[in-house]
């Protein structure tokens, strides 16, 4: 997605950088092997959503239509093992996150400097919240009108909340019971 391309700025007086959000997907399943490697990254610019005309704003329901947040860079690697040879419907995704966040925020006010005058960065302005999460997702699925999934993992969040030097690390956790009719 790209957004305002503006080639001009000058001509019209736009102080607004050309911002873009990316999402990308890298996957590669093994020859006989019951074994798919994943790599998913996202990047989305600190105010691609949004614009100094309120009405230009890409956002329903305080959501962006493709993230509902900018300013960030996110990239996640898992390996998905299928284990159809030991329980049908199995599968065990063992990843490995993170989750860069900058300041801004996506339903914010139209802003392209800090206070000082400085040009705000293209993604990741002012302190940058880490988050480095390793975990397990479950997925089971025996019959396909029936779902569990889970993801049990652990967070080591750096700079919490874009405050210098905080830090929170905990254990969380997602358990989905999904029926299907038809």
């Amino acid at each position: 997605m790209l957004d305002d391309l503006i080639t001009n700025r000058k001509e019209r007086g736009v102080s607004e950088k050309n911002n873009f959000g990316i999402v990308a997907n890298a996957s590669y399943s093994f020859i006989n092997k019951p074994i798919k490697l994943n790599l998913d990254s996202e990047l989305f610019t600190y105010q691609v959503y949004n614009t100094d005309q309120a009405d230009g704003r890409y956002l329903y329901l305080g959501r962006g239509i493709a993230s509902q947040y900018n300013d960030y860079i996110f990239s996640e690697l898992k390996l998905d093992y299928f284990m159809e040879n030991i329980l049908k419907g199995l599968t065990l995704s063992p990843y490995f996150g993170i989750l860069k966040q900058g300041e801004q925020v996506i339903n914010q006010e139209f802003q392209s400097e800090y206070p000082n005058g400085r040009g705000y960065e293209y993604v990741l302005t002012g302190t940058v919240e880490t988050t480095r999460r390793t975990g397990l997702e479950v997925y089971y699925s025996p019959v396909r009108f029936f779902r569990l999934k889970s993801d049990l993992g652990y967070n080591f969040v750096s700079n919490k909340n874009n405050v210098e030097n905080a830090s929170e690390s905990r254990f969380s956790s997602m358990f989905e019971i999904s029926f299907i009719f038809r």
